[in-house]
């Protein structure tokens, strides 16, 4: 079992993920072209090029009208799982959501890298069960609630 001692070593992958899942969330919501349709970095693109080309196609098909919604939801997805993680409040449960985000982007949008191993999202997924996996890392919430439990208890 790790102690607070080694969980410490997941301080910087729990600080990261945070950092860049709150940046990608607040980044679509700061970007108009993001949920524009017409535009060629848009959610629809997005959604329209996964519909034929990922292994899940069939799955996102009636999601094709609903852009903008799948967008918004995305955005605030993101935005509160690096939240989660910056504060270490509830990190695994933000971890397990996180982990669903970049399979989902694995299987939507990098499946094709090749080789396979040079997506990020694939290495986003495995950086995530990490702190599924994990205990409460110090500087967190999480350690903070679990301390007064014990405490209290004793």
């Amino acid at each position: 079992m790790l102690t607070r001692e080694s969980s410490v070593a997941l301080v910087p992958l729990r600080g990261f993920l945070g950092v860049a899942f709150t940046y990608a969330g607040i980044q679509k919501v700061a970007n108009p072209a993001f949920l524009r349709a017409s535009s060629p970095i848009s959610i629809q693109q997005s959604l329209d090029l996964a519909v034929r080309t990922s292994p899940v196609g069939g799955l996102l098909r009636p999601l094709l009208h609903l852009g903008v919604e799948v967008g918004i939801a995305m955005a605030i997805t993101e935005t509160l799982v690096g939240l989660s993680l910056l504060l270490g409040f509830h990190v695994r449960v933000g971890a397990v959501v996180g982990l669903a985000v970049s399979f989902s982007l694995f299987l939507t949008v990098s499946y094709h890298a090749a080789p396979w191993f040079t997506g990020a999202d694939i290495v986003y997924v495995f950086a995530w069960s990490a702190l599924i996996l994990a205990p409460p890392t110090p500087w967190s919430l999480d350690e903070w609630r679990l301390r007064r439990r014990v405490s209290s208890t004793t």
